[in-house]
């Protein structure tokens, strides 16, 4: 706390207990103002504090929300890539099934067609 000295000639017309009430109401008024300025600092701070709060909010729900859109739109790319790959994939066992089908028919048939053959006229 700063010193407060009264002047000699306010002193001197004042008396002492006069100067000494003077002082007095100084320092009242300094820690009134004192009280006021942290006051009027804190009511500051706070309501910056809810400005930013709230900015910081709406960014966090606007990239929630980008997320969330990013994740569908890749989500959507993702099954319809399965899709595709799944389609890719039967129609290729479906042409490899018909083509072993074939093989084996083509070999088996005239082959047991061969052996009913010789079994009939053998015997």
């Amino acid at each position: 706390m700063p010193i407060i000295t009264i002047p000699r000639p306010l002193r001197e017309k004042l008396g002492d207990e006069g100067a000494e009430c003077l002082v007095e109401v100084f320092r009242e008024w300094e820690r009134g103002t004192k009280e006021d300025v942290i006051a009027l600092s804190g009511e500051k701070f706070e309501r910056r504090l809810v400005e930013e709060t709230l900015k910081l909010d709406k960014r966090i729900t606007e990239q929630v929300s980008r997320l969330d859109i990013r994740i569908t739109d890749l989500r959507g790319e993702l099954l319809e890539r399965i899709d595709s790959v799944r389609g890719d994939l039967l129609e290729r066992i479906d042409k490899n099934f018909r083509w072993t089908v074939g093989i084996l028919l083509g070999t088996l048939i005239p082959m047991w067609v061969s052996i009913i053959l010789v079994v009939l006229f053998k015997g």
